[in-house]
């Protein structure tokens, strides 16, 4: 869908032409921001898909699952290891089992959490998988998709009643605030450019970063 993709494509189809033996390591997080929210989920079984039709016998998927974190590296860590034993696998069943297993009492809200920001970033044209600046934040976490957000997460942290449970919530706690953070610093710090005529920022947009960022420094 994006043209960005298109030269992978291309280079995917021409070795499949000449081997029928591709291996393939391909990166499923964004780098640039491992805290950030990368809900990348609706592209994974197209591209296992897509690899498994063009002759590639071994696939290794790289992400955030290397350990506690708030990047969503468990479910799609769960995911990815379905989908490479069968990408053809019934992904909302899937999903389903892990929101029951893993987030128990409070599956319903995390499920909606997860929904919402897929829809957005779908809805919202930013291509997730490019590894850059975190600047086009700003066009994926709206105001109106915060405050979703917000609502999600703080009717899960209601519902959670087991302490793994609690901690798991708040990995997605996590994340959310650090989007939160960012989308306000690129906000203010597109104000402030501009209000002047100046082609850098200075020290007006650092006092404001400071401002902003205070309350998630602990």
């Amino acid at each position: 869908a994006y043209a960005q993709n298109q030269s992978l494509v291309d280079h995917m189809r021409g070795w499949s032409a000449l081997s029928d033996k591709l291996y393939v390591w391909d990166y499923t997080t964004n780098f640039h921001n491992y805290i950030g929210p990368h809900p990348n989920f609706p592209a994974l079984q197209g591209n296992a898909r897509f690899f498994r039709d063009n002759r590639v016998v071994g696939l290794f998927e790289q992400g955030a699952a290397e350990g506690p974190h708030a990047e969503f590296g468990e479910l799609r860590g769960w995911l990815l290891a379905k989908l490479l034993w069968d990408p053809d696998a019934d992904v909302d069943a899937l999903l389903e089992d892990f929101y029951t297993k893993f987030y128990v009492e409070a599956a319903g809200p995390m499920r909606e959490y997860y929904e919402t920001l897929e829809k957005a970033a779908v809805a919202s044209g930013v291509h997730l998988a490019r590894q850059r600046p975190y600047r086009e934040v700003v066009q994926l976490f709206t105001p109106g998709l915060l405050k979703e957000l917000e609502r999600c997460v703080s009717a899960a942290e209601g519902k959670a009643r087991d302490e793994e449970v609690r901690k798991r919530v708040a990995l997605v706690r996590a994340s959310l605030d650090y989007a939160k953070v960012c989308s306000d610093y690129l906000r203010e710090l597109d104000r402030v450019r501009r209000s002047g005529p100046y082609p850098w920022v200075g020290h007006a947009a650092e006092a404001r970063a400071r401002e902003v960022g205070q309350p998630y420094l602990q």
